[in-house]
C-alpha cells in the first residue's frame, strides 16, 4: 500500500475484531499508523456495541491507530474525516454518489454500504490515541443481507454489478484520508466541514435522536465545529447532538 501514513499492516485472516486489537497494541505504545486488516470478525461490532457481520473476504475490515495533535474535544472531527473519505473512495470505484448519514454511516441509494467507528483512550505512558475502525460492504452477495435489513442496507458489488477489490478500496480510502488528517493536525478544518455538509444526508431532514437517554425531534440545520448536529426542535429551540443514534423519518 502506497500510505505515507501507515506505518505497519497487521493482516489476520480471523480476528475478534480489528478495533479491540488497535486499542490492545494502542495501549501497548504501537505508533500512529499501524494499521490491522481482517478477512472476518467474530465479534465484529459498530457503535452501541452493534454487531457487524460479514462472510469472510467479502468486506473492508479494518482499524487505523492515530495519535492526533488535537485536543480530545476535537476526536469528533476525524470521524468527519472517515466518513468523507469512505464516501469519495466509494464515489470513485463505483461512480455512484455516496452520501452521510450522520455521525458517520454512508449510504448508496439510501441504503448503508459502510460505516465507521471512532474509539479514543490513553496509552500506558498517557498518551491519548485513537482507534478508526472501518466496515464496508464490498462484495457481499444480497441473500447474505438479514431480511429485515435488504431494504436498508447493501453492497458495492451488488450495485456496481461487478466483483471489487477490497484492498484498492482500501488503498482509495486511505490516499482520500491522508490529506484531510494532515488539515486537522495542521489546524484546518473549514474545508472539511463544507465537504461534509455537501455529502450530508441529514441536512435538512427531519430527525428523531436518542440522546444520554432522551429523545429529541426536529429538523436538522447544521454541522458544528466539533462534529456536533445542530437540531431545531419544533418549539424553536436549538439542540446541539455530540453523540447519539439518529433515524429519518422518511
Amino acid at each position: 500500500m502506497d500510505s505515507h501514513l501507515v506505518s505497519e499492516i497487521l493482516f489476520k485472516h480471523v480476528t475478534g475484531s480489528t478495533n479491540d486489537d488497535a486499542i490492545r497494541l494502542a495501549r501497548a505504545g504501537a505508533p500512529e499508523g499501524t494499521l490491522i486488516l481482517a478477512d472476518y470478525q467474530t465479534d465484529g461490532r459498530g457503535r452501541f456495541g452493534r454487531r457487524w457481520v460479514a462472510a469472510p473476504k467479502t468486506s473492508v475490515l479494518m482499524s487505523l491507530i492515530l495519535r492526533p495533535a488535537i485536543p480530545m474535544e476535537r476526536m469528533g472531527l476525524l470521524n468527519l474525516a472517515a466518513s468523507v473519505s469512505v464516501a469519495m473512495a466509494i464515489s470513485k470505484e463505483i461512480g455512484m454518489d455516496a452520501t452521510i448519514k450522520w455521525p458517520n454511516d454512508v449510504l448508496v441509494k439510501r441504503r448503508k454500504v459502510a460505516g465507521i467507528l471512532l474509539e479514543t483512550g490513553l496509552d500506558l505512558n498517557g498518551n491519548p490515541f485513537s482507534a478508526l475502525g472501518i466496515g464496508i460492504n464490498v462484495n457481499v452477495p444480497a441473500d447474505d443481507f438479514p431480511l429485515d435489513l435488504r431494504s436498508k442496507a447493501t453492497s458495492l458489488s451488488e450495485l456496481a454489478g461487478r466483483y471489487l477489490d477490497r484492498f484498492e478500496l482500501i488503498d482509495l480510502f486511505l490516499s482520500e484520508f491522508e490529506p484531510r488528517y494532515r488539515e486537522i493536525n495542521s489546524g484546518e478544518w473549514s474545508a472539511l466541514l463544507s465537504e461534509y455538509r455537501r455529502l450530508s444526508w441529514t441536512l435538512g431532514k427531519w430527525v428523531r435522536l436518542t440522546v444520554d437517554g432522551h429523545r429529541i425531534d426536529g429538523l436538522a440545520l447544521d454541522i458544528g465545529d466539533h462534529g456536533e448536529l445542530l437540531v431545531r426542535l419544533p418549539d424553536g429551540r436549538f439542540e446541539r447532538a455530540f453523540s447519539g443514534e439518529s433515524s429519518m423519518d422518511y
